[in-house]
Order: C-alpha cells, then structure tokens, then sequence
C-alpha cells in the first residue's frame, strides 16, 4: 500500500499521528493533534538514540504503539489504540519509564504523556454525557445510559492541553536545568534490537515495528503487513 493511500486524507507520518487522526479518517486537525504528534516525536527520538529501562521491549513498543493499522471493509487503514492505552492507561511506556541517568527527559516525558492522557480523557467524557442526553427521552425504569450525574467533570480550562502554553513552560523550564547528563551518546537502539533479528534472517520482516522511521527520508512508499506499517 503506498504511503498516501495509507494515510487518506491525513496529513504527516503514520507512526507519529496523533490517535484521534488515527482512529477517526476525515476528522479536523486541531492543536491538540499537533502537540500530541510534537510529544511522539521526542519519545520516538528517546527510544530510538538514548538508554532507558524499556529496551527489553523496545520491538513490541514500535510496532504496537507507532506502527500498527487496520484496515475497514473499505480499505482505509485506521489505527492508533495502543497509542491511546499508552496515553490513558500508561501501558507501554509504564509509570516507571526512565531515561537513564537523565531526570530533567523522564520527568518531561512523564508529563507530556500524562497531559495527552488527560486530553483523552476530557473528550472520551463528553461522549457519555451526549448519550446520556440522546437516550433520556426514552428512559423509564431502566438506566440505559451511565450515571454520570455524580462524576467529576474534567473542565477544559484545567486541561495541560487546553492550548501549547503548559507544554512550551515546562520544555522551557527542563531546557534550563543544569542536571543533563554530559555523557549520553547517541546510538540507534532500533538497528540493534528491532532489526537484529531481519538481518540475521538475510530480509526484513514485515511485522517488525523497528523498521518504522529508519531511513524514513530516503524512501518514498510505505509497506504494510496484517498488523505493522514500516519504511522500506
């Protein structure tokens, strides 16, 4: 499939769209899409060049989170529900990530991911609220809708992601700590663990995640398997 029939209509790199692009082809691109994409690329960087504690699980993190689609009965490829339990549930990129030796990246990247996190679930709690409207004219004995007279309300002024100014704060504010760590060499762990195993085979897998981005601006298609898309 090649890359712009994947994306149909959407705008940027598949493995680092936001969820909502992902999920919903055809929804409007808001800021929230644009800084979500803007806290993947930095993740994306940190698993790809620097030490950290999910190594082990490196291959499994791509291809699950930044890789995965499927494809509806009409052909369009939708993804982006690990991205989401990443986000709102933290699996993947656990509450106990850690950029080695680097405290002012883990604390960002903790951060970040916690306040797309609540993003998604400020809008995942108006659509109950919706339901609950459509369906009360029909409601007798039974409670057909959740109960969500008595829930907290998460109100969109408090929301991190209400707008980029939380975000541009708190990059600004690790930017000027003097706690980096001056001994971090790049390396691409991706060469190492998610391709050790195509290489050594003589061919590249298709559902090996790791191949997502690598080399991503000297090609111009995108392969696909059942379950990963990646450079070629």
């Amino acid at each position: 499939m090649a890359m712009s029939e994947l994306r149909h209509g959407r705008t940027g790199i598949w493995q680092l769209m936001s969820t909502h692009i992902l999920e919903n082809p055809g929804k409007t691109h808001t800021v929230q899409d644009d800084m979500e994409s803007f806290v993947l690329v930095v993740l994306y960087i940190i698993l790809q060049h620097l030490p950290h504690n999910h190594s082990a699980n490196l291959t499994a993190i791509v291809r699950n989170v930044f890789d995965s689609y499927t494809l509806n009965d009409d052909g369009t490829a939708v993804g982006g529900g690990e991205k989401g339990r990443m986000f709102i549930s933290r699996k993947w990129i656990t509450v106990d990530f850690e950029v080695t030796n680097n405290h002012p990246l883990t604390g960002w990247v903790h951060f970040a991911l916690s306040a797309v996190g609540q993003w998604h679930k400020y809008l995942e709690d108006q659509l109950p609220r919706k339901l609950c409207d459509l369906i009360d004219e029909f409601e007798s004995d039974y409670q057909l809708g959740p109960d969500v007279s008595s829930a907290p309300v998460l109100l969109l002024e408090n929301m991190a992601f209400k707008d980029h100014e939380a975000l541009r704060k708190i990059w600004n504010a690790i930017i000027k700590r003097t706690d980096w760590p001056s001994q971090h060499i790049a390396m691409d762990h991706f060469d190492k663990s998610c391709l050790s195993e195509s290489k050594s085979s003589g061919k590249r897998h298709q559902d090996q995640g790791g191949a997502g981005l690598a080399g991503f601006s000297n090609t111009k298609k995108m392969k696909s398997s059942e379950n990963a898309v990646f450079v070629g």
